[in-house]
């Protein structure tokens, strides 16, 4: 029994703090076997259903040509692909929402509801998941508010966690970047997890982030990551939100994929950061979609702003901007990246000018997509074709934390103006 535990907590991402409403009698039952197979595994003779499709699957994947590998994968997410390509069948394949109840947390105004403190909604969204009802719901950010990433315990987590689907977290009633949400502090902001039940790891679907600005400042940075997906099969949307002014000498991500997690950024901005990747995905299986984004004087210390470092990475980008990034490796040479060139779902009216390599101004930079050609074991570049930028836009400034003054600040600068003369007669 204490191995189970032990198992549940390093290995399920339980938090000791919840085991006694998650490790039910069955759960530990069902721990306890998974480390008796796991111990017979490695004396090489556990023949449980899960390992043995592994090892078959191992051995299959291993005599398929990379051809094959990629048609069987392109099969089974082809319903996935076709979900997130079109946008009307995206937003209407998300899970039906159950009932939250309404939030009450109030702005420091006392009438705004939402949330003023970074660790506080981390709580509530973590009490929704193992002590509410767990069907997520909208979590509503306080306008014109500064959040700070290190304000959260620590002691289980270092991070915002969401572990169940359908959570929405948004800057305001509206959601949007207007509303100037500044999300800063120098840890990990975001991250979408699965957490262990008794019916199995639960995988968020649905989750979405709109209108936050993750900025860094000079007391406190920017964060480390913004968001990191890493549970399989996730879904998450990050909408209108604005990435900049990373440029701290730490090695920085906009939004880390993994482990087959879906994630589309739409109508987002990355501007003058320092980052390995903005975006970077990794893992098979996983799913990146960029619709109507703009990537503007950013430095790149890794292979490009975005990134698909492993075979079968799918990645789609729709009317983007790359304008005036520079690459400080001296050997990359591209904006877009993909491992292998037939990861590219779809590329469609993006834009690319001024973009360099600072460490090698000689090195001709690729002003699209270059990908690996594994068939050919060569490397192509995709230029973009568009000619212009049809999002031109840049990020708005910060808005000052606090109310105006109601009073004018100086006298009026001169007399009223007389608008209409004198009569010329009297009545008659």
């Amino acid at each position: 029994l204490p191995l189970a535990v032990y198992y549940s907590i390093t290995h399920l991402q339980v938090p000791t703090h919840h085991l006694s409403l998650v490790l039910t009698m069955t759960r530990l039952q069902q721990a306890a076997n998974l480390l008796l197979c796991t111990a017979a595994l490695l004396a090489q003779s556990c023949t449980g259903s899960s390992i043995t499709a592994g090892k078959n699957q191992d051995a299959s994947m291993s005599s398929m040509t990379t051809s094959m590998l990629r048609e069987k994968l392109a099969s089974k997410h082809q319903k996935k692909i076709r979900q997130y390509l079109n946008h009307e069948e995206r937003d209407g394949a998300l899970p039906k929402r159950k009932t939250q109840a309404a939030q009450t947390v109030l702005c420091s105004d006392g009438t705004t509801i939402g949330y003023d403190d970074w660790n506080a909604v981390a709580q509530d969204i973590e009490d929704d998941a193992f002590q509410g009802p767990g069907v997520g719901g909208t979590f509503v950010l306080c306008p014109n508010t500064s959040f700070d990433t290190t304000s959260i315990d620590g002691f289980f987590n270092e991070a915002l966690v969401i572990y169940h689907s359908n959570v929405i977290i948004q800057c305001g009633s509206t959601g949007s970047s207007e509303n100037n949400c500044i999300v800063n502090g120098n840890a990990t902001a975001i991250e979408v997890q699965g957490v262990a039940s008794i019916g199995g790891t639960v995988v968020p679907t649905g989750v979405e982030i709109r209108g936050l600005s993750f900025m860094g400042d000079a007391e406190r940075g920017a964060p480390k990551v913004a968001l990191n997906s890493m549970v399989g099969s996730s879904q998450v949307k990050v909408v209108d939100c604005i990435f900049s002014n990373a440029m701290n000498d730490i090695e920085r991500y906009g939004i880390l994929v993994s482990n087959q997690a879906v994630v589309t950024v739409e109508n987002c901005v990355f501007e003058n950061n320092q980052y390995l990747s903005a975006v970077y995905a990794t893992d098979e299986g996983s799913f990146v979609f960029v619709d109507r984004c703009i990537f503007r004087n950013n430095e790149v210390l890794g292979d490009g702003l975005i990134v698909a470092i492993t075979s079968n990475c799918f990645v789609s980008i729709v009317q983007s901007c790359f304008d005036g990034n520079k690459l400080l490796d001296p050997k990359a040479d591209t904006m877009i990246f993909l491992a292998d060139s037939e990861n590219l779902v779809l590329s469609e009216e993006n834009y690319a000018e001024g973009n360099i390599n600072s460490g090698d101004p000689t090195l001709e930079v690729c002003n699209g997509i270059s990908s690996v050609d594994l068939k050919a074991l060569m490397l192509i570049c995709e230029e973009f074709t568009e000619t212009l930028c049809k999002l031109e836009t840049s990020a708005p400034t910060p808005a000052p934390i606090g109310s105006a003054s109601a009073s004018p600040s100086a006298s009026p600068s001169s007399s009223p103006v007389v608008t209409t003369a004198s009569p010329s007669s009297s009545p008659v």
